[in-house]
């Protein structure tokens, strides 16, 4: 179980920052994509991981995730203050997220 915080690319791009830490020691260079089941049942999100999650940009970046943090009103928040959130691994490429 780790850590990861809601992500914003300035416009309509949404998902979660993994720390380079828990990108190292949870996902694996193999995998091209990840799921990630979505709080009360919301559906499950299917993460590309691409390139750039293994240098700049560690985020699980999702459409149903952006719309997840919409419906929950958590889509917008103060400079450098996202909301976190737990993800826990639930088996071969695959987590929950949890408030």
């Amino acid at each position: 179980m780790f850590t990861v915080t809601a992500w914003n690319n300035g416009g309509s791009g949404y998902g979660l920052r993994v720390a380079r830490e828990d990108r190292a020691r949870f996902f694996r260079r193999a995998w091209r994509t990840v799921t990630v089941a979505l709080p009360n049942g919301r559906g499950v999100a299917a993460v590309n991981l691409t390139s750039t999650f293994w240098t700049t940009c560690p985020e699980l970046r999702s459409a149903s995730i952006g719309a997840w943090l919409r419906q929950n009103r958590m889509d917008t928040w103060p400079s450098g203050q996202p909301p976190t959130f737990t993800l826990l691994p639930t088996g071969r490429a695959s987590f929950r997220l949890r408030r």
